[in-house]
């Protein structure tokens, strides 16, 4: 039994003398690439973008592999090797051959892209290290500025300066590496008790360029095609040894170049004389007059200045135009052009069918048609007619000395067109008026434009524009939907969505507020939208839950939910019933508000004008005992539809922005904003703020008592 226990304690010391023990030394940032030099000749294969690990151990024939992507490992002596590895790499895995172990290191901070670091494994319970003799004092020491050069003694890296090792007594060779600075070397013989130190400065592997340009200063400059940012006269500092292309480049001037050799920590003047590419002008005028080169003004009665060698027309401009004066110029000239305007003048007639048309010259409005200019300069010029409905008019003219130039300009206000349809012989309503039967041949004007075709009980609908030019002048229908109001189930709760016709209405109002202006033009296709506001009946049917506030009959408007909720409970009522219902956009809760049928009429409230009869219409501060009511208690509006006025604010499906000042065919808003767009005031809100024009803001994360929702649908 004595021996069997004998037996496992020498068995327990061979294993724990034999048996590797991995062990990271260090793993560390270094504050210089000196491993930079290594990857010269392998740039093309790795870019910046990688990080590069300096390995050292006393373990051989090793395979490693990362967690992302170890690009290649190559040795450098024998005893050190270079990793390339990808930035995101959080730890690396080796396989010791010679041991037959696995070990993992986790990296003790992130690696940085085109970074340099070091790192050391030893095997720890390599028999060298254990039956090593101790330490012994150091015998040589190496410091250099700058720090931190890679010490190689007898071609093995040792470290980096400053260091002190021990190493065997006789000669031995040291060489200092370090990135961006000549490499130093040389002999030194050491003994066991003596401590040899080495002081080493290392000279700059690079060059400096002092560089300057005559007769001018000021030239941008390039090196070996890239451009450096610095102006002449200036230093370039840190300029690889070797031969560089210096080129200087100024506006006005010939680009000069020139090629220089650099030796190592290199002080080198460089002058580099630049050939002017401009001719010297000056302008007079006699009388004084305004100066133009090349249709450009320049100054008035004199100019002096430097042009490029090209042709230039020098014109003397005021009332009148002088005689023309064309000169080539060719660098290094000296040019003096006198001037001598006359006054010469013209006129210019502009009529117009239909009169009335505004008068743009050269993009400036000057008059309306008809009209008589009887002092225009002598010369050409752009004259453009326009007219609201009109496709604009342009024409270039020449204005001659002491003639009258004549322009009569016919506007067009329209184009032909043909509509048809599928079946044909269908009735045709533009605008809401009839025009027959398709297929349609005609002419409408410029602008949008509502048609709707009709056969057996079925139509078709939709707006057309009319460009001045360009764009579609013939349109097919196909009559296959039937547009009438229905009624909608979900879960035995119902609602009615009424048909609304699409139309043109004014929107907003210059009597209101300054959000509700400038009033515009907007036209609409039809539409469908909810009879009633939805209903904490109807929500609590598609969502199972009931957020409001004021509770206690189920036909009261749902209220207390954000943009957001309304959108998640249109989602899942679409679902349920198979459609696509939506919130309605702010254009089309306005005309369903405020018009009759297809924008006949318009209303201050929905249904009413005056504010003396709104009790009948709408649930708002001066009647509602602060709080909501049952949906449809009030009188509906003329396209029969209730508490479009008061009772809850309704959410719009737009951005809250400024209304353009022009016309709009079915506006939808802006693509981005900060705040939602509710409509119809509420309970809470005064009657001005219940008009059909008034506009609300909030954020589509905010909710409250006095804003719910209604549902549309698009045709």
């Amino acid at each position: 039994m004595k021996r069997f226990v004998n037996l496992l304690f020498f068995l327990f010391l061979l294993v724990s003398v034999l048996y590797p023990k991995i062990e990271v030394k260090y793993f560390r940032k270094l504050e210089n690439d000196s491993i930079a030099t290594l990857l010269k000749q392998r740039k093309d294969l790795f870019s910046k973008h990688y990080a590069s690990i300096l390995l050292e151990s006393n373990m051989e024939r090793f395979l490693c592999y990362s967690d992302s992507d170890l690009l290649d490992k190559f040795p450098i002596d024998s005893q050190a090797y270079c990793l390339i590895v990808n930035p995101t790499t959080r730890s690396l895995n080796f396989r010791f051959l010679k041991q037959n172990v696995d070990f993992e290191y986790l990296l003790p901070f992130n690696l940085q892209r085109n970074g340099s670091y070091e790192m050391r494994i030893d095997d720890t319970a390599d028999p060298v290290l254990i039956n090593s003799s101790p330490s012994k004092s150091p015998n040589l020491s190496i410091t250099s500025i700058p720090a931190g050069a890679s010490v190689f003694i007898n071609s093995i890296l040792e470290g980096h300066t400053p260091l002190s090792i021990h190493h065997p007594s006789g000669k031995c060779v040291w060489k200092l590496k370090s990135n961006g600075y000549l490499n130093e070397s040389g002999i030194v013989t050491l003994s066991e008790n003596e401590l040899k130190q080495l002081s080493i400065h290392l000279k700059p592997n690079s060059a400096t360029l002092l560089l300057n340009t005559s007769p001018v200063t000021g030239a941008q400059v390039y090196v070996d095609g890239k451009k450096t940012g610095k102006q002449t006269p200036c230093t370039i500092d840190k300029l690889s040894v070797g031969t560089h292309l210096i080129e200087v480049r100024k506006y006005m001037y010939e680009a000069e170049n020139k090629k220089i050799t650099l030796s190592s920590a290199e002080t080198r003047s460089l002058m580099i004389e630049m050939s002017p590419n401009f001719a010297d002008v000056t302008v007079n005028t006699e009388p004084k007059a305004p100066i133009y080169i090349n249709d450009y003004f320049k100054s008035n009665g004199y100019w002096k200045g430097k042009l490029k060698p090209g042709k230039y027309t020098f014109q003397a401009l005021n009332d009148a135009i002088s005689d023309t004066e064309v000169i080539n110029l060719d660098a290094g000239q000296q040019v003096s052009v006198v001037l001598r305007p006359t006054n010469v003048k013209g006129m210019l007639k502009v009529t117009s069918n239909p009169t009335q048309a505004i008068v743009k010259i050269d993009g400036k409005p000057v008059c309306q048609t008809p009209a008589l200019l009887e002092t225009m300069r002598v010369g050409n010029y752009n004259v453009e007619l326009s007219i609201l409905g009109y496709a604009p008019y342009n024409e270039k003219v020449t204005v001659l000395a002491n003639k009258t130039t004549v322009l009569n300009a016919k506007l067009m206000n329209g184009r032909p067109v043909s509509i048809l349809s599928v079946p044909s012989a269908a009735n045709i309503y533009i605008d809401g008026v009839y025009k027959g039967k398709t297929p349609f041949k005609g002419k409408l004007l410029f602008g949008g434009h509502t048609v709707r075709i009709e056969k057996a009980g079925a139509e078709s609908e939709r707006l057309v524009f009319l460009p001045p030019s360009g764009g579609e002048t013939s349109f097919q229908f196909k009559v296959n939907q039937v547009f009438h109001s229905f009624v909608d189930t979900v879960k035995t709760c119902t609602f009615d969505m009424v048909a609304l016709r699409g139309g043109v209405f004014q929107m907003g109002s210059e009597s209101g507020e300054s959000a509700e202006k400038p009033v515009h033009t907007v036209s609409l296709n039809s539409f469908y939208i909810c009879s009633k506001e939805v209903t904490q009946e109807l929500w609590e049917a598609v969502m199972g839950e009931n957020p409001s506030t004021f509770t206690g009959s189920s036909q009261l408007p749902v209220e207390n939910i954000t943009w957001e909720k309304a959108q998640q409970f249109i989602q899942t009522l679409n679902k349920l019933t198979g459609k696509k219902y939506r919130l309605p956009t702010e254009a089309e809760w306005e005309y369903a508000a405020s018009t009759a049928p297809q924008g006949k009429l318009q209303t201050t409230w929905a249904g009413i004008n005056d504010d003396f009869g709104l009790s009948d219409y709408a649930w708002f501060d001066a009647n509602s005992r602060k709080k909501t009511h049952k949906v449809g208690m009030k009188m509906p509006n003329a396209n029969g539809l209730y508490d479009m006025s008061g009772n809850v604010s309704e959410w719009c499906s737009d951005w809250y922005d400024s209304y353009p000042d022009m016309p709009l065919y079915n506006p939808d808003g802006p693509l981005i904003g900060v705040y939602k767009v509710s409509r119809g005031g509420s309970w809470y809100r005064t009657s001005r703020n219940c008009r059909v024009a008034f506009r609300d803001l909030n954020s589509p994360f905010s909710k409250s008592d006095n804003i719910g929702l209604r549902l549309v649908m698009s045709q």
